[in-house]
């Protein structure tokens, strides 16, 4: 049958908008492509700012590819704009097209924000939708919980995580960790474990697990919880110290060294560690640690005629200390009187042997405070490269001295050796540029101000060189 040409022109002009009724299509206005093509070219550039939000706006304008709502938050997350991702993020959520690798990012987002309980509740759920669980999400998780203070739940979630995947290095340093603050007892495998599986922990892990053995031999579990805190405070895990210290209190009320303790810790998490030393103070007046520590809380706070009695106790506790010596200098020294302060770090030289640490603080004070650097600062400094020849800290301390002393070239020939020993110590780099500066080599100096500066952003060494980029005058 012959079609009639008024039927042929009906199919014609019906048939695009049959095939739209068909696979739920829309004609794309002339505005949609242009803010496809604006998404697409700033994602290229990386613009993921511009990106979040062309995509978020063709997300609202076409509501049936809810999947742009995820991509919309992984350019925002990318463009540091946490809020908005988190957003784009729900927003994909609700409407059932947020992926595995999108709620991933979610929970990111949500740690990023603080919103803890909201990063949890996403990877408890990861938990149960992935098998097996991905190893970053259980991770991801304890991290959580450990700072929300639930250490137990951190153990467990570390330990299914090893169960899961044995030798996992991160968890099985992780829970090492959890258990020298905790259970010091169980600790010692994971840590040597650890140390096994990655020999740049080797050294942590070995102190630590050396350090837990040596204290059971006292069999005090409360001692060897401080012996553990103590160890996991040198390496800056002070939070985890805390709670070790804490446990030995509790283990032991009457014990003045795991009070003093968990008050220094309390002062270096930046909360007041004081009502923990008057407690040590009033358990035992003549403990070494509760007059020491109660003597930094002083000097931090600002009070430094109390400091001083307490670390003059110190001496009197412990007399060959060179430490408390240098700590007494400080403290004077910040008052104004450089006389006495000089007499204490020269009393800490003559407590300091082999400690080439003393010797070189003491260089330092000299140089700081410009205190007899010629006959204080340079044997001191130079008693110090003696003992540690390898240091590019106690090499850059002389190369500091000899250039105050007007002896630029020597003292660049020990920047060198300090960078030559550590590429990456910043300050030598500054110090020598500093040299350069002098003998007007501009280029070569604002090269190594620059290394400083990617070295070690935001550190002293940093700002230093900052100065010296903008205004070249030592």
């Amino acid at each position: 049958m012959r079609q009639s040409p008024s039927f042929s022109l009906f199919l014609r002009l019906s048939l695009p908008l049959l095939f739209t009724l068909a696979f739920g299509l829309a004609p794309r206005p002339q505005a949609l492509e242009q803010q496809a093509r604006q998404a697409h070219f700033a994602l290229q550039n990386g613009d993921y700012a511009t990106a979040a939000q062309a995509l978020a706006g063709l997300a609202e304008d076409q509501p049936w590819r809810a999947n742009l709502w995820e991509e919309a938050g992984r350019a925002a997350l990318n463009a540091g704009d946490i809020q908005s991702a988190i957003q784009h993020f729900e927003q994909a959520e609700s409407q059932g097209e947020l992926s595995i690798d999108g709620l991933v990012l979610l929970g990111d987002a949500y740690g990023y924000s603080g919103e803890t309980e909201s990063a949890r509740q996403v990877w408890l759920r990861l938990l149960e939708l992935q098998e097996p669980p991905a190893a970053g999400i259980f991770l991801r998780l304890a991290d959580e919980q450990r700072l929300s203070g639930e250490y137990e739940a951190a153990i467990q979630t570390l330990r299914q995580l090893l169960e899961h995947y044995p030798g996992q290095t991160s968890a099985t340093y992780q829970l090492g960790l959890l258990l020298a603050a905790t259970q010091p007892e169980l600790a010692v495998p994971y840590l040597e474990q650890a140390g096994e599986l990655d020999p740049a922990l080797g050294e942590r892990t070995q102190m630590l697990a050396e350090t837990i053995r040596s204290a059971r031999f006292e069999e005090e579990p409360a001692y060897t919880l401080v012996a553990a805190g103590r160890a996991l405070s040198s390496l800056d895990e002070w939070r985890l110290a805390d709670l070790a210290f804490s446990r030995a209190s509790t283990a032991r009320p009457d014990y003045a060294e795991a009070w003093a303790y968990l008050g220094y810790a309390r002062d270096r998490l930046g909360e007041n560690g004081k009502a923990a030393l008057d407690r040590a103070l009033a358990i035992n007046p003549d403990s070494l640690a509760s007059n020491l520590f109660t003597a930094l809380h002083f000097a931090q706070t600002d009070r430094p005629e109390l400091a001083l009695i307490y670390l003059h106790q110190a001496v009197r506790l412990d007399p060959t200390s060179p430490l408390i010596q240098i700590e007494i200098g400080n403290i004077l020294a910040e008052m104004g009187d450089l006389v006495s302060a000089r007499r204490h770090y020269q009393r800490s030289l003559e407590l300091a042997g082999n400690r080439e640490n003393i010797w070189q603080m003491t260089a330092e004070f000299a140089l700081r405070y410009n205190v007899d650097v010629r006959e204080l600062a340079l044997p001191a400094a130079r008693q110090a490269v003696l003992l540690d020849p390898h240091n590019p800290s106690t090499l850059d301390t002389l190369g500091q001295v000899l250039f105050k002393l007007g002896d630029p070239l020597t003292a660049r020939r020990f920047f060198r050796s300090a960078l030559q020993e550590d590429p990456g110590y910043a300050p030598a780099h500054v110090h020598l540029g500093l040299v350069y500066l002098l003998f007007g080599e501009i280029q070569a100096a604002q090269e190594h101000f620059n290394l400083a500066i990617t070295l070690a952003p935001d550190s002293p060494a940093a700002v230093q060189a900052e100065r010296l980029l903008a205004n070249p005058n030592p």
